[in-house]
């Protein structure tokens, strides 16, 4: 299968999945393929192989969203056998509790909609998502980067249900602000995460710098402990 606009990818060291995000779709082989002619197994977002682009609830001609359809998603994060992607278009984070099997087989969650068909781009609260790039679980803590709102969103366990509130926010100064600045406690557009299971690492995209906290947050806008790619937080 073609890819066009890969925008990241994700592996458990047997496993490989890869946001296809211009074709609006994720491809998923079973087994990391040892060369370029491996066809994927399994195609989330679209109904086929032969089937690409804009599938989401916005634009001048809105479609019925449904726990299948996929807008320009972005990062897939292997959690066990969990599958989580960023759906970006949709202003939404699509988690399958279960491995997929099936082309275009429906995610069994939603994150930042109330639900599967449910598009809103506003109000900002704990619930809601503007654009979400990343998906990243550490010790069953599940931190979402919400680009467009700057800020980092944090589940303290695992979200087993459509809709679920976050419990924390990094990066901001509440649930109901989405502004951006530029300051150690502040982010702009968090694009990608990750931890050793003890820090917290954000690439902040348009603040051109990596933001670390030394601990994992456990409370509301903590403070950025290290800072690369500028000489101060501010």
């Amino acid at each position: 299968a073609n890819q066009t606009g890969i925008n990241g990818f994700g592996s458990d060291g047997t496993r490989f999945v890869i946001a296809d995000r211009t074709n609006a779709r994720v491809l998923i082989w079973n087994n990391i393929p040892a060369n370029g002619d491996v066809p994927a197994d399994i195609v989330l977002g679209q109904t086929d192989f032969n089937v690409g682009g804009y599938n989401g609830g916005a634009g001048t001609t809105p479609v019925a969203l449904n726990c299948s359809m996929l807008s320009t998603p972005e990062a897939p994060t292997i959690y066990g056998n969990k599958l989580i992607i960023a759906d970006t278009g949709n202003h939404r984070v699509l988690i399958w509790n279960t491995w997929p099997t099936t082309n275009n087989q429906p995610a069994d969650i939603v994150l930042g909609q109330a639900d599967c068909t449910t598009y809103v781009v506003a109000p900002i609260t704990a619930s809601s998502l503007k654009n979400p790039t990343h998906g990243f679980v550490v010790n069953d803590k599940l931190a979402v980067a919400d680009y467009s709102n700057h800020r980092i969103l944090i589940w303290n366990t695992f979200p087993t249900t459509n809709g679920k509130a976050a419990d924390l926010y990094v990066g901001t100064t509440a649930f109901n602000v989405g502004t951006s600045a530029i300051s150690a406690t502040r982010t702009i557009a968090p694009r990608r995460l990750t931890s050793n299971g003890t820090n917290l690492i954000a690439a902040e995209t348009n603040n051109n710098r990596v933001a670390i906290w030394n601990t994992f947050p456990t409370a509301n806008g903590p403070t950025i402990d290290i800072v690369l790619g500028q000489a101060t937080f501010t």
